[in-house]
């Protein structure tokens, strides 16, 4: 562990090719046991034993049904470029679920990557960024997503989103039309992998609030509005609405605050985690746990826009990141089915919250005293292997 935790130190001071590097290896050494794995649970009717995966001729099928086509079963999901690409793994691999993994593995990778490229623009310091791709290439929860096949549109959508987000700030620093092109194209991308990619541009519009508020800036956001409305558009004229999805306003939430702070502890302090979480479900503002989450909720909120105040944009933008993407699971939106709470619905909002710590440990490194900031370093490295 020692000669671990003076690598990590020296790593942390290094240059960005190197630091990368041992986010990637560290990554791959923690989640590559995943590829001796099997298919489980909805990998087998989703995609072991689905027909329609067989051909890639069937990719227009798959664009144009939901997430359950070829099996028995309906839900109310609109996935077709995760759908697709399980259908290029069955036609490269066949029903070796070694190949699966893998490409879940590798969308992970490119997750780590993508977060510590568009970390270091968001916060401006390599540190930073490195101290928050380095968290978040080995957070415990990302067993499931990384492990789970059937999990990989939040590997995807985290991917694409990431993408956009890193076209969107070449276009701000240099008024790239190629650049402003391809986000467009990888936020339509992102939705067609999950809808929760839809708070992308709240996000956005978020940053805007925190930098540069010029009317010609705020035009930018115009064309992810039009995408976000042809996507629903499609999405609506494909998918059903299920039974189980009618649960009252009221109901979702009031259930949604006490899952916000348990997917909060969860991320904070992860330790057992489980693959299914007994949870009870709050239906009721007259109970005092909905009411002291949703006011923990508020102070938490309330904190964010005293941040704002104080000059503190990298953690703001990373915390409201984590609060603007846990929305969409924690069940406000739908009521989730068959689980309320999964360890793979925190793997998307960890970007953020992994943004806004490693931009918090930069602050505090940059406080010290010159050659402190290793003690940060050196109090990532132990969190990590913690």
């Amino acid at each position: 562990m020692k000669a671990d935790l003076g690598t990590a130190v020296r790593i942390g001071v290094a240059s960005d090719p190197i630091r990368l590097a041992f986010i990637l290896a560290l990554a791959i050494a923690v989640f590559s046991v995943s590829l001796g794995n099997g298919f489980v649970w909805d990998d087998l009717l989703f995609v072991r034993d689905n027909p329609v995966l067989e051909n890639l001729g069937n990719v227009p099928l798959i664009f144009k049904s939901g997430d359950a086509v070829g099996t028995y079963v309906t839900n109310p999901y609109y996935r077709p470029f995760v759908t697709s690409s399980f259908a290029l793994d069955t036609a490269l691999w066949g029903n070796s679920p070694a190949g699966f993994h893998a490409t879940n593995l590798l969308l992970h990778l490119g997750v780590c990557t993508l977060l510590f490229f568009v970390a270091k623009r968001v916060t401006g310091s390599r540190f930073a960024a490195f101290a928050a791709a380095l968290l978040f290439a080995v957070h415990p929860a990302h067993s499931e997503p990384v492990g789970y096949v059937s999990a990989r549109a939040d590997l995807f959508c985290a991917f694409l989103v990431l993408s956009s987000l890193l076209f969107y700030l070449r276009d701000r620093e240099n008024d790239s039309r190629t650049a402003r092109i391809l986000s467009h194209v990888m936020y339509f991308l992102a939705l067609l992998s999950k809808i929760s990619a839809g708070m992308l541009p709240a996000l956005l519009a978020g940053h805007l609030l925190l930098g540069d508020r010029s009317g010609r800036r705020w035009t930018k956001l115009v064309p992810y509005a039009a995408i976000s409305i042809a996507y629903l558009a499609i999405r609506s004229a494909v998918v059903t609405r299920p039974e189980w999805e009618a649960v009252s306003l009221e109901a979702r939430l009031a259930g949604a605050g006490p899952l916000i702070l348990d997917y909060v502890r969860n991320a904070l302090l992860p330790v057992n985690l489980k693959v299914f979480y007994d949870v009870p479900m709050r239906e009721s503002f007259a109970n005092l746990s909905v009411l002291a989450s949703w006011g923990a909720i508020g102070v938490s909120i309330g904190a964010l826009a005293a941040g704002c105040r104080k000059g503190f944009p990298p953690i703001v933008f990373g915390a409201a990141w984590f609060l603007a993407f846990l929305l969409p699971v924690s069940g406000i939106v739908i009521s989730l089915f068959p689980v309320h709470i999964a360890d793979r619905y925190l793997y998307i909002p960890l970007i953020g919250l992994s943004i806004a710590i490693g931009s918090l440990a930069d602050f505090v490194a940059k406080a010290l005293p010159p050659g402190r900031h290793r003690v940060v370093a050196a109090g990532m490295a132990v969190a990590c292997i913690v």
